[in-house]
């Protein structure tokens, strides 16, 4: 019989294992999203994004519209208290999303190291936050780096669920689960992969 090979700390947050590659992480994926946030034009459904964060003046005028157009609200909801903040240039509402998609990131680290090795969660965030599709995404006035985000999120914390089986990962799986539904229609597809848990 073979000998037992110890495994990799998972879960102690010290400096060098945590604050320093959050602030690597949160760096590279800034850069990437925040650069050049005016230099392509506003395709067709940014445009409606754009526009209905003109013409709306409440967040439940915003559920409204997205009832309208058969979109769930949360994304867009999130937007028009952006917008309200930071205004209504293209720069201004695409840095909602770059700033989702950056957080995206960290998150990710965060949770996968606490299943995995800090080299194995370190490399999957650099993968993403590298990711030309997520930059892209992250650099749109749509919901699907919220979907992205959530996504992670939602099977992170599954994975979290699975190895402590506690009550609050639980609900906190639920909430998570939740709000990605509240992004994205097709965020239902994965309640299938969930039901054995």
């Amino acid at each position: 019989e073979l000998p037992e090979r110890p495994r990799p700390e998972t879960g102690s947050m010290t400096l060098r294992n945590t604050i320093l590659p959050v602030f690597l992480l949160a760096g590279v994926s800034g850069f990437l999203r925040f650069s050049f946030l005016d230099k392509e034009s506003l395709w067709l459904d940014e445009g409606f994004s754009r526009q209905w964060m003109l013409a709306v003046t409440t967040p439940s005028d915003v559920v409204e519209l997205c009832a309208e157009d058969k979109h769930p609200p949360l994304y867009f909801v999130g937007l028009w208290y952006w917008s309200r903040l930071f205004g209504y240039s293209v720069v201004a509402l695409r840095a909602y999303s770059a700033a989702i998609g950056t957080i995206t990131v960290v998150f990710l680290f965060l949770l996968i190291r606490l299943i995995l090795p800090n080299n194995t969660a370190l490399v999957f965030s650099l993968l993403l936050s590298t990711s030309p599709y997520h930059v892209y995404l992250s650099q749109d006035i749509r919901h699907y780096v919220l979907v992205a985000g959530l996504g992670v999120a939602v099977y992170s914390l599954a994975a979290l669920y699975l190895k402590e089986l506690s009550a609050l990962g639980f609900w906190l799986l639920v909430v998570v689960l939740l709000a990605a539904i509240y992004t994205h229609n097709y965020c239902l597809f994965l309640l299938p992969s969930l039901m054995p848990l």
